[in-house]
């Protein structure tokens, strides 16, 4: 099987920028997992960043589905778990549980064109703050760092995102899609969780070994008290 060093997937930043248009939105998460390689230049970002005007706080309620697990289903399991996963790994597992975003001293401009009509008019950026949510999931904490990542800004607040981690020896790639309703505080996510093999020396496999989708749903705590009345 071929295969690239994990050093090679830090090249240039213009090798993760394929052509993603709000039209397309719900095939993003898909076909940004298809590529393996993965850049991040010298100066970009070292995670996934969102805006803070449409996803900061630490208080979203967050509705999770399992929908497919294909191919090696130890490697995503490994991989699922290191995400916060907790309870099966099965088709059709569901999960509710707390979610968050923290602040980022990183920099991005973001498209606030038709932005949500609830976005604030904060400017910053949030990331996804992995604490909370393992916590709340009740899963294992594994330290994560991103050796790559790639950012769609789609337009609307809507965002696409991919990176890459290692964990537990297995490489994978988690690629979201994110989309926010336009009246409410609440948004959807598509995400793809892929894995890689990895090799004792660091290198990583070109073909993927196992690929896991979930859809999220992430809404305020006023809003699904709204919904319940």
């Amino acid at each position: 099987m071929p295969r690239i060093h994990l050093s090679c997937l830090l090249g240039t930043a213009a090798a993760l920028r394929p052509q993603v248009t709000r039209r397309s939105l719900c095939g993003a998460a898909p076909a940004l997992v298809l590529a393996p390689q993965l850049s991040r230049a010298a100066d970009g970002p070292t995670e996934a960043l969102l805006p803070e005007a449409i996803y900061a706080g630490n208080d979203w309620i967050a509705d999770r589905k399992l929908t497919i697990i294909e191919g090696d289903a130890a490697a995503a399991e490994t991989a699922w778990r290191a995400l916060g996963g907790a309870g099966a790994f099965e088709v059709l597992h569901k999960e509710k549980y707390t979610a968050g975003f923290k602040p980022t001293n990183e920099k991005m401009s973001f498209n606030s064109e038709k932005f949500p009509t609830w976005a604030s008019t904060a400017t910053g950026t949030v990331a996804v703050d992995r604490s909370v949510e393992v916590a709340s999931r009740g899963g294992k904490s594994t330290s994560l760092k991103s050796a790559g990542v790639k950012i769609e800004d789609i337009g609307r607040g809507q965002i696409g995102t991919k990176e890459l981690f290692v964990a537990d020896g297995v490489a994978f790639s988690v690629a979201r899609a994110y989309e926010p309703a336009p009246l409410a505080k609440m948004f959807g996510i598509k995400e793809v969780v892929t894995t890689f093999a990895l090799a004792p020396d660091g290198s990583v496999g070109t073909a993927p070994t196992s690929t896991t989708k979930s859809r999220l749903h992430y809404e305020k705590p006023e809003v699904a008290k709204n919904r319940q009345e």
